[in-house]
């Protein structure tokens, strides 16, 4: 009796434990979340250089998505902006008064529950160089 007893526990602690990861189906082990469809973000400028503005081109399937910029330049971080998918972001700061760096920027989603942040998903990412 005592070895059923705890046959029950052990299938019902790997139930609780692998009930929310298999929810969603191809989610990401989240909960109830659903599978995320091919996104891609792709800047709408070429042969950018320091100081020039960059927008993006962006495919996604879920809400409300951001987007974040960073940038650096001989290994330092000289650069970081969110915002919307109809952000124009310029390519400039205190830190960053000239030449050339390496930038990436992510494409993102936020999943609040209420007016609280539950988790950032990642869509999908670019990397572009700005020239000086």
């Amino acid at each position: 009796m005592k070895k059923l007893l705890v046959m029950a526990a052990i299938v019902g602690l790997v139930a609780i434990i692998a009930g929310p990861a298999t929810a969603g189906g191809k989610g990401k082990g989240r909960g109830n979340q659903t599978a995320v469809a091919a996104s891609s973000i792709t800047p709408n400028q070429t042969d950018l250089h320091h100081g020039d503005s960059v927008t993006f081109s962006v495919a996604y399937s879920t809400g409300n998505a951001g987007i974040w910029v960073r940038c650096w330049q001989n290994g330092q971080w000289i650069y970081q902006r969110t915002g919307s998918v109809l952000a124009e972001f310029v390519l400039t700061t205190a830190d960053w008064t000239s030449g050339g760096g390496n930038c990436q920027a992510d494409l993102y989603h936020d999943v609040y529950q209420g007016q609280s942040l539950v988790w950032r998903e990642w869509l999908a990412q670019t990397t572009f160089t700005v020239a000086a």
